[in-house]
């Protein structure tokens, strides 16, 4: 008996045909196989959970620097930061993906992943930091947009009333609309 595994051949008469038949040691290399195949599987689930978060990872990447990057007038960082703004949204439903697979990693009792660095509790924490980054941002430029526009608006008071006092253009600049 060589390796374990009894098998013998037997020629069927006047068809040329053989049939293999497996002794006792079938189910063994059933259950290998299985074990090779859930191998697989769970190599493959690492894989995909890797290549999801690295990604999501690298696009937080981009807009953070896009984001730090800005520079310019600030309606053109004002439109850029709605841009970013935009592609954040797709992220938060890719990291509900990202968690759906990190379940099923859990089920499938995988704990390491030589393939990426990233938990999903990093990917979201991330996330968060980058949408407070562009939230600030945003009001950031807005509020000097609002500067701006209050500084043009009190040179035109001052030189329509040169001689108003300081609590008269005050007083008219707590008057006026604020503008979008």
């Amino acid at each position: 008996m060589r390796c374990g595994i009894r098998f013998w051949m037997r020629r069927r008469h006047g068809t040329g045909l053989s049939t293999l038949k497996f002794g006792s040691m079938s189910f063994f290399i059933l259950f290998l196989l299985q074990v090779f195949l859930l191998g697989l599987w769970i190599e493959n689930l690492r894989k995909s959970f890797a290549t999801a978060a690295n990604d999501f990872q690298r696009q937080l990447n981009t807009i953070s620097t896009e984001l730090a990057s800005l520079q310019g007038d600030l309606d053109y960082q004002l439109s850029r930061v709605n841009s970013l703004t935009s592609k954040l949204q797709p992220l938060k439903s890719s990291l509900g993906k990202i968690e759906d697979l990190d379940r099923q990693c859990t089920t499938a009792h995988v704990e390491e992943n030589d393939y990426t660095i990233y938990t999903v509790d990093d990917l979201s924490f991330d996330l968060k930091l980058v949408q407070q980054a562009v939230q600030k941002k945003f009001g950031f430029i807005e509020n000097q947009v609002w500067r701006v526009i209050v500084a043009a608006a009190a040179a035109g008071c001052i030189e329509q009333h040169r001689f108003m006092s300081r609590a008269a253009i005050f007083t008219a600049f707590l008057s006026l609309d604020r503008l979008p």
